[in-house]
């Protein structure tokens, strides 16, 4: 099959060195570019790779670390694929943050076809970042202040144009810098002062003070440095953010006034602060052009005689009114005239609601020599604040929505459940999936789906109570909890309200769309008392509203997940198959192709369960190797194969090879050798007429161990028989050492014999097999045309419904009886 994957740099996290070179060859030769990627590379970040696929030894080593990166890298998608043997369970990896599981041997159409979804998803991801940065690109370009971002030691990573406006700089100039070397000489000390004790873990994560930078034509630049420790998910510093603001005006209004009170009328004027000088009454003797102009559209200073008024008294005046900045600010002038401070900042609101501003006050005492004065400038610090608070607006907020995100959205919930704790709530907690979004997306673009997100989040708002708080956690899926719940009705009621919103039509561009909801609900604290716990059962209930049918609520209960439940009803059932001799063996017959003579059978379990009926060796052998059983079952499996065939020899039959699987499990939980030995002397069967079938998985897995297992094997005369060969990528240098007697065709080559590169395939298979001197075994033979195909190419052995499907002991022996030789 052709296909057109999504080309992109995928990097392999493979301990072993074989796969990694197989798989690196056919991620190349479709296109793709590799990465292999070094354990150190993972906590430094330096991966290039949209993608990573990791086997199992890796990620018991590597996977923590890999986990950290793909939570680094977010909101960036970065999907980690893990490879697994056989059936071994794939749960845990997915619930600790792995995104898929490959199943080996791998199938390379399989494989392409995962790549090809998941590229696909982080190329959505990458397409939402470029257009959360271009959002945030323009708060930070516009922003009035420099804004600089460094690694925590210091590396410029990112600054503004107006930094380097600043500074004299372009832009290009800027990165990977050292801010501290751009800092005046005798000022570098407070600056990495500053960034240590932040770094440090002290009990604040700011720092602002006064510093002078160098700028590129020699001269200085006072500036106002605000420096914060942001971290990321983790404890882990992530990087430091600087507000960096241009105060060499003010800075030159302090100089001009100590050194002569001639200069200041001129200096102050020319400053867009709001400027005044008062004396040791609080009386105004000054103001400049901003402070008298406030308000007021004409540039010119108004007639009002600003002797006249009191700045305390003022303050005073608004603090008897009610307003608490009146009284700071009154405290720290009274505190400034007294001297026990040199200056007083603070930040104020002022405005409307419509229209709110911010202004800085700093109140600044004159030096020591002359007369008492205090300073007084009101900055409007509006556009700054603005900056501020949509950069923090964008860290707890869904763009796309203007919802709670997932971490706001956990943090609200983690303080309603401690007020619950003390207060005795029922806290209802829901989680949303929209049913068919993904089609929106596809059929429509994601334009029209990003629209619906927007208006089904209003409609699930207007749906809610002023208490409750809904949430965007991504996707289309939805968080949200509700306080104070009187009876658990009251949350079904909502749910009914939301499910009856979201099910009216969306009109997409003159189309209707239907998107219905299937909501889970949990119930604090009948259903638990966390976050995690609490959402994590809200989205199993709202699984199982989907299973029933969509556009509807459940509550969670302990026994919804119905795979959960009949897995361990299966497991329970399992542990006592045995002993209730429910386990019986089917065989397939195997048939020598030009003589269609049968060579031997393959011994196949089967479980009738006395309720269940007739369950599938697929439910129940991936249970089995789970819990360990298969160890048992196997034991019991080679004993009845083997006890069966000399029966038949017994009975006057002629002597036929008995092929028995052997799972990964049994491999590495006890000694093979032993129990096969055992096995033969109990049973008395000759160990040439027993055939063990390995599949490329365990082959791969553990090579030189497994060679020595299988030479103690072939040491008592077992054959060996290496099953599906051609679904993976053996190492075919490895091949030629293990002890083989038998190779078998995968079906999946054979089902296609007829078409495309099958034929091809499986003329390679049975050339190398007859090279190695194994014979080669077909399976899955249901035509006589693919019967004709491969006696030409010369394969030795065939089994599948042509010739008969799997039969009982009883059925087998009439079978065998027709087909004896002579």
């Amino acid at each position: 099959m052709n296909r057109s994957p999504t080309l992109a740099t995928i990097g392999l996290l493979i301990a072993d060195p074989t796969d990694r070179r197989l798989l690196t060859q056919f991620l190349q030769q479709t296109g793709h570019q590799v990465q292999i990627l070094q354990p150190s590379a993972l906590s430094a970040g330096n991966v290039d790779a949209a993608l990573c696929i990791t086997d199992e030894q890796a990620a018991r080593r590597h996977g923590r670390a890999l986990l950290d990166l793909k939570q680094q890298l977010r909101p960036l998608y970065f999907p980690v694929l893990l490879t697994l043997t056989g059936n071994q369970r794939a749960t845990g990896w997915l619930r600790t943050g792995f995104d898929d599981v490959l199943r080996l041997p791998l199938n390379k159409d399989d494989l392409l076809a995962r790549l090809e979804a998941f590229l696909r998803l982080r190329r959505h991801s990458e397409e939402l970042q470029r257009d959360s940065d271009l959002r945030y690109r323009s708060t930070f370009d516009l922003a009035p202040v420099g804004i600089v971002h460094t690694t925590p030691d210091g590396n410029i990573t990112l600054a503004n144009p107006r930094f380097g406006a600043m500074l004299l700089l372009s832009g290009t100039a800027l990165p990977d810098r050292k801010i501290t070397d751009m800092v005046a000489g005798e000022d570098r000390n407070q600056m990495q002062a500053a960034i240590t004790a932040l770094l440090a873990g002290g009990q604040t994560e700011t720092a602002s003070f006064d510093l002078r930078f160098a700028r590129h034509d020699g001269s200085l630049l006072w500036t106002s440095v605000t420096l914060s420790l942001v971290r990321g998910t983790g404890i882990a510093p992530r990087h430091l953010l600087a507000l960096i603001e241009d105060i060499s005006l003010r800075k030159e209004m302090e100089q001009a006034l100590r050194e002569s009170e001639r200069f200041v009328r001129a200096t102050i004027d020319a400053l867009s602060e709001h400027i005044c000088v008062v004396n040791e009454t609080g009386r105004l003797l000054a103001v400049n052009k901003a402070w008298a102009n406030y308000g007021n559209d004409s540039d010119e200073v108004t007639a009002i005689d600003w002797r006249g008024f009191n700045y305390l008294t003022m303050c005073d005046a608004a603090a008897a009114s009610g307003l608490e900045d009146g009284r700071l600010l009154a405290q720290g002038m009274r505190a400034v005239l007294a001297g026990t401070q040199e200056d007083f900042h603070y930040e104020y609101r002022c405005g409307t609601a419509a229209r709110p501003s911010w202004f800085l006050a700093r109140l600044t005492r004159f030096p020591q020599g002359g007369p008492m004065r205090v300073v007084v400038s009101h900055e409007n610090i509006t556009d700054s604040k603005l900056a501020q608070k949509h950069l923090t607006y964008l860290a707890h907020y869904d763009n796309l929505t203007g919802l709670p995100n997932r971490v706001l959205f956990y943090d609200r919930l983690k303080q309603v459940l401690l007020q619950a704790e003390r207060s005795n709530w029922m806290v209802g907690v829901m989680f949303i999936d929209l049913d068919h979004f993904k089609a929106v997306n596809d059929t429509l673009g994601h334009a029209a789906g990003d629209t619906v997100l927007q208006q089904a989040s209003r409609r699930i708002l207007d749906s809610l109570r002023a208490n409750d708080t809904v949430g965007r956690l991504g996707g289309d899926e939805f968080g949200v909890f509700l306080p104070d719940l009187a009876t658990p009705q009251d949350a079904a009621m909502l749910a009914g309200k939301i499910t009856q919103a979201l099910s009216l039509p969306f009109v997409i561009a003159g189309t209707e769309l239907f998107v219905t909801p299937s909501i889970g609900i949990t119930l604090y604290p009948r259903d638990g008392n966390t976050a995690d716990v609490l959402i994590s059962s809200a989205d199993t209930a709202m699984y199982r509203a989907k299973e029933l049918g969509r556009n509807g609520h459940q509550f969670f209960t302990p026994h919804m997940t119905a795979r959960m439940s009949v897995q361990s009803r299966l497991e329970s059932s399992l542990r006592k198959a045995l002993e209730r001799q429910e386990l019986s063996l089917h065989y397939q017959p195997q048939v020598d192709i030009a003589s269609g003579r049968i060579t031997g059978v393959e011994a196949l379990l089967r479980w009738h369960h006395p309720e269940m009926g007739i369950i599938s060796p697929a439910q129940f052998i991936p249970i089995a190797e789970d819990t360990g059983l298969i160890v048992p079952i196997g034991a019991w499996v080679m004993q009845a194969a083997c006890r069966q065939n000399m029966a038949w020899q017994r009975a006057g039959l002629a002597p036929i090879v008995m092929a028995v699987n052997l799972s990964a499990r049994q491999f590495k939980h006890n000694d093979v050798e032993a129990m096969v030995r055992d096995v033969l002397l109990d049973t008395g069967l000759d160990g040439r007429h027993l055939e063990l079938e390995v599949t490329e998985g365990i082959v791969m897995e553990n090579t030189e161990a497994l060679i020595v297992t299988m030479d103690a094997l072939k040491a008592i005369g077992v054959r060996l028989s290496l099953d599906d060969f051609g679904t993976g990528y053996s190492n075919l240098a490895y091949l030629k050492r293990f002890p083989l007697d038998t190779i078998k065709i995968d079906r999946s080559f054979v089902s296609g014999i007829g078409q495309g590169d099958d034929a091809v395939i499986a003329a390679t298979v049975i050339t190398l097999g007859h090279h190695l001197n194994l014979t080669v075994i077909a399976e899955g033979v249901e035509t006589p045309d693919q019967r004709n195909v491969l006696q030409q190419l010369g394969c030795d052995i065939m089994q599948g419904y042509l010739f008969s499907r799997p039969l009982t002991a009883e059925a087998t022996t009439a079978l065998l009886w027709q087909h004896q030789p002579g």
